[in-house]
């Protein structure tokens, strides 16, 4: 039987839509291209798909490419099978194959006749083209996160990526009702699967508690981490009964609310939080399963993305690679524009900027 030829395929701007940017080679921020999934489902069964990137050869890249496809795949094929064996002949080589065709978005096809140097230095991708340009009557940044929380409707946990992924580049200025109406979205995207594989998400997620974050804990305060209740006055808002399970609970006022039930095995707050807090304002937070919560705080129109650590079954190290890499192998890293991580001891409290040692960047 005669070998597949090989089609090699580029990542950014042709799978992953890169509508953010280079932000590190393990951070993959955007949806794909639309039609990517669809193509590479069908080009598997004639070619040998391999993709190859500038992330491939970055500590983390392939693996931080892989686990963004899997997510995606299984959310668009509905036979779990069928979704893997697709995924199974992917292949990630870490150098450029001897292909017979390549896509890619930084490219040219040479026909013999050499381009001129203007006509070079004008180039510019498909998405950065005038005629991509996104149009004056653009939805909200709101309306295309509704529209991708329907879109996602098969996999919960590529529906919960793409939701929060698109959240985080909202602004909290001038919205105040971002909190709810997010949970009213997240409600949503979750009701359609309470009796299907993922119901215990559905069950146990709480979107989402808003919180006020000052400078410094006011007496008589408790003694908090920094993430799971709020730093200054803590207004409970809870129902007299509680809701059925199905129900997921908004707790948000004005600038300040707390989650009804508190996190079990709360650790202290880690060394430097107050600072770090200082000017970020508002919090929104989801708790997911394993009483797992994850909070987003906004600075300058990006998220800051923060957890607790202890909440993770893997070894802590000082050294960041391999914390993030121990978190990513739990899937549980997600893509934003800095990290807070939160450690206890409080020696492992520290704020990664991905941007300070992102390596080389994406045609450079």
């Amino acid at each position: 039987m005669p070998r597949k030829p090989i089609l090699c395929l580029d990542f950014d701007g042709v799978i992953h839509g890169y509508q953010s940017g280079w932000q590190g080679a393990a951070i993959i921020p955007d949806p794909p291209v639309p039609g990517a999934i669809e193509f590479l489902h069908a080009a598997v069964e004639r070619f040998r798909v391999a993709i190859y990137s500038s992330r491939s050869g970055e500590p983390g890249g392939i693996d931080a490419m892989r686990g963004w496809l899997t997510m995606f795949v299984l959310a668009a094929i509905d036979d779990r099978r069928e979704a893997e064996h697709v995924l199974g002949l992917i292949e990630w080589p870490t150098a450029k194959p001897s292909a017979f065709v390549t896509i890619d978005d930084l490219a040219l096809t040479f026909d013999g006749r050499w381009p001129g140097l203007d006509e070079l230095a004008a180039f510019q991708p498909w998405t950065k083209r005038e005629r991509y340009a996104p149009a004056a009557t653009a939805p909200s940044e709101l309306e295309r996160l509704r529209e991708e929380v329907a879109y996602w409707r098969r996999d919960l946990e590529a529906r919960l990526w793409s939701l929060t992924a698109r959240y985080r580049g909202l602004r909290a200025e001038g919205r105040e009702d971002e909190a709810a109406l997010l949970a009213i979205d997240l409600r949503g995207a979750l009701a359609s699967y309470s009796d299907a594989k993922g119901s215990e998400w559905h069950e146990r997620c709480d979107a989402c508690g808003e919180f006020v974050l000052p400078g410094e804990p006011r007496a008589g305060d408790d003694e908090i981490s920094g993430h799971a209740r709020c730093l200054g006055d803590v207004r409970h808002e809870a129902p007299a009964e509680p809701e059925p399970a199905d129900n997921l609970d908004v707790r948000a006022a004005d600038s300040r609310a707390a989650l009804n039930e508190p996190i079990p095995n709360k650790p202290a707050r880690p060394r430097g939080a107050d600072q770090i807090f200082a000017e970020r304002r508002r919090v929104y937070v989801y708790r997911l399963p394993d009483n797992l919560t994850r909070g987003y705080c906004f600075d300058g129109g990006h998220a800051i993305e923060f957890w607790n650590v202890d909440w993770f079954d893997v070894p802590v190290s000082v050294d960041r690679s391999d914390f993030i890499r121990s978190i990513k192998e739990k899937r549980y890293y997600r893509a934003n524009a800095r990290f807070l991580v939160l450690g206890d001891p409080p020696e492992l409290t520290f704020v990664i900027d991905p941007r300070s040692a992102a390596g080389p960047r994406k045609g450079e």
